[in-house]
């Protein structure tokens, strides 16, 4: 018998989970009406999510709610401990978070409540945990992208608890870095709402397809390999779904994770029925068994024309499972005494695992008329109703010639039921929370700097003829040497050089430079560093305690967040931070290469390529070969150049990003600078400098 696993089904509404329940999950990870990362599920109102906590505790299953959307200051403020506290005192098992300011501040606020680090934190390596360990996080929710021996390793080196995806949607992105939606579609997957953009048609090379649009995970045939890699809590995607695909899944895996608990991988083996069915509950044209075995590939790609259509069966399929699953109502089974003596009172005595409790009811007298028998008095005792019990056994223990008014008997069992739930939910309950202060202010205001963001030498030889005071030289374009070269020509000219680390590090980066410092992508790339840290806009600072959570940490630089607009980023305590004014922005950091994907592998380059949207606006795609991912760039830039003047923030840098820009373009984009005007060909963003996210 191998170690227990957690078989972690998805719920959207109250009604799919009680069907995942019923179709054998072990735990289940659910949203309120608040900061959770699927916005537009039903999801369950603070009455549900309180009585499917408690469903949990008699059934012996875990509950998780998902918190794990940034979230702004006054929401964080105003709003996170009153949504949280019900939930906690009344037994909530875990959280899973993605926001480090609410990391930091459930740890404080609630100290008994488990805390998950969501795949939204994009944690690459064993390095993140250093950080996660401050704030008692038991569990990573490692990328989606990685490999069975990068989970292995992380398994080994943190000790913590691992939870991977099995089933469901994959994004094309690594969760967390993805602004595609935001930026084009106004909807963040940051907040909860992303919008799919990546499942609509692109334009590569002149072909038309849903090139970003992965097909959906499938790992029945890995999932022993997947165990052994010490994954402990196997997840289900899909709060989104409906209550028969989410049942249906569940049962499935719960299947084959039996069958390798009990007989082992010698005699593991998926029947093709079940691969059809998981087929029929949805199709995005095909299945993948995702990055597990791989580090991306042509065949991960979603084909629209292979969509499975025999709707008879899938009906016939999904009915079998509502009748199972959803319109099932399995009652927990009670034991029960009762005593009726005359001219003494009923007691009634109801007892669940190590739970007894008595009560007294009204009092009995000898039968004038019809006395009330045995048979009467188990009838009204076994009527437990909406009620999650029933009578297993009922001993009944009465004199003859007895009365007592059968109204009696209902209001006596209804009090007994009431009684043994309090009782036993009692020792799950918590009162030892107490609201964490917000942060106290200490923004100080500053001269203004420039720092530039470079991918090029010719940018940074061009870059530094316009009076500025630092540098992050990037790493994704630039050899070892031209980077060096890089550093002493900034120290040449008086600039502060800081090496911008990978997006993605897989723990293969080797960090060593004579650079004055490191601008980090990733919060594992904290450990790696010997110079002073500053951190980019991915490493998100959305509220004060994220700062606060950061700052603690060490880091001495943070980037304004890219999504909250101009009042909101005048809320923030930074007094070291940088606003970015100008850039094309990362929409997306993806594992896959559209290069390899099309056909058109240049392996060993880095160049940029276009993608073309259905708006024929052109997004360029970096094709980044030394650490194998690629950024796919916003077609325009954001500007705000003409606004400085007048903004209400106080920066200590104003963050110029170069991507595609030769000499000339650098030296034009100063120009605009300088003179605080917009370029002449009009053609940029605000971002959400002005609107904000929802």
């Amino acid at each position: 018998m191998k170690n227990r696993v957690e078989i972690l089904a998805p719920a959207g509404s109250y009604e799919v989970f009680l069907a995942v329940m019923n179709a054998g999950a072990d735990a289940v990870y659910l949203a309120g009406n608040m900061f959770g990362a699927r916005a537009y599920a039903g999801n369950l109102n603070n009455e549900e999510l309180i009585k499917a906590i408690e469903y949990c505790k008699f059934h012996n299953k875990k509950m998780y709610l998902t918190v794990n959307t940034l979230l702004k200051n006054n929401e964080i403020n105003n709003e996170l401990y009153d949504y949280l506290l019900p939930l906690y005192n009344s037994g909530l098992d875990g959280v899973i978070v993605q926001d480090y300011g609410v990391m930091k501040f459930i740890h404080e606020s609630f100290p008994d409540m488990e805390i998950h680090a969501s795949t939204q934190m994009t944690i690459t390596d064993s390095g993140y945990a250093d950080f996660l360990r401050k704030y008692n996080v038991t569990r990573i929710v490692p990328a989606r992208e990685l490999g069975l021996e990068e989970i292995r390793d992380i398994h080994d080196r943190t000790g913590m608890e691992i939870e991977c995806f099995v089933h469901g949607a994959l994004c094309y992105c690594y969760s967390g870095l993805c602004l595609m939606s935001s930026f084009i579609g106004g909807r963040s997957g940051n907040r909860g709402r992303c919008a799919q953009t990546c499942r609509l048609d692109f334009n590569y090379n002149g072909r038309e397809s849903k090139i970003l649009s992965l097909k959906d995970l499938c790992t029945l045939d890995i999932l022993p390999e997947i165990i052994e890699a010490g994954v402990f809590s196997l997840k289900i995607e899909g709060r989104m779904k409906s209550a028969e695909y989410a049942a249906g899944v569940t049962s499935i895996y719960r299947k084959y994770v039996d069958m390798y608990l009990n007989k082992g991988k010698e005699t593991y083996k998926v029947d093709k029925k079940d691969r059809n069915r998981l087929l029929m509950l949805f199709d995005r044209g095909g299945q993948t068994d995702g990055y597990y075995m791989r580090h991306n590939g042509r065949e991960m790609i979603a084909d629209n024309t292979k969509i499975s259509k025999d709707l008879g069966e899938k009906k016939q399929y999904e009915e079998y499972i509502h009748r199972t699953f959803v319109e099932a109502n399995p009652k927990i089974k009670i034991n029960g005494i009762v005593t009726i003596k005359k001219n003494n009172p009923v007691t009634m005595s109801l007892s669940f695992g190590n739970i007894a409790i008595t009560i007294d009811g009204p009092t009995c007298e000898t039968a004038l008329n019809r006395a009330v028998s045995r048979e009467d008095v188990d009838k009204q005792l076994r009527k437990m109703g909406q009620t999650m019990f029933e009578l297993d056994t009922l001993d009944i223990r009465m004199e003859d010639n007895i009365f007592i008014p059968l109204k009696s008997l209902n209001e006596l069992r209804r009090t007994a039921v009431d009684r043994l739930t309090d009782a036993y939910l009692e020792a799950s309950k918590r009162n030892n929370s107490h609201r964490f202060l917000p942060c106290a202010a200490h923004k100080e205001s500053r001269n203004k700097g420039i720092s530039v963001h470079v991918l090029t030498y010719e940018q940074a030889d061009e870059a530094v003829k316009h009076n500025i005071q630092r540098m992050v030289i990037d790493t994704e374009v630039m050899s070892g040497d031209e980077i060096s070269r890089c550093v002493e020509l900034c120290r040449k000219n008086n600039v502060k050089s800081y090496i911008g680390l990978p997006r993605v590090d897989r723990g293969t980066y080797n960090v060593k430079s004579n650079s004055d410092g490191y601008m980090i992508r990733n919060m594992s790339q904290k450990t790696k560093c010997d110079k002073e840290v500053i951190a980019d806009y991915c490493i998100y600072a959305f509220n004060n305690y994220a700062v606060s959570a950061l700052e603690d940490y060490g880091i001495t630089g943070i980037t304004y967040p890219l999504e909250l607009n101009e009042k909101e980023l005048s809320e923030m305590d930074i007094d070291n931070g940088e606003l970015v004014v100008y850039g094309r922005i990362p929409l997306m950091i993806t594992a896959n290469c559209i290069d390899k994907t099309s056909g058109n592998c240049h392996k060993g380059s880095t160049l940029f390529s276009m993608l073309r949207d259905r708006k024929n606006a052109l997004l360029p795609v970096l094709t980044c070969c030394k650490f194998c991912y690629n950024i796919i760039y916003n077609s325009v830039p954001v500007y705000l150049f003409d606004k400085l003047d007048r903004i209400r923030i106080q920066p200590e840098y104003y963050g110029i990003i170069f991507t595609t820009e030769n000499a000339t373009e650098v030296a034009d984009v100063f120009k605009c600078f300088n003179n605080r005007t917009k370029p002449e060909d009009n053609t940029f963003t605000r971002g959400h400098f002005t609107r904000g996210v929802e």
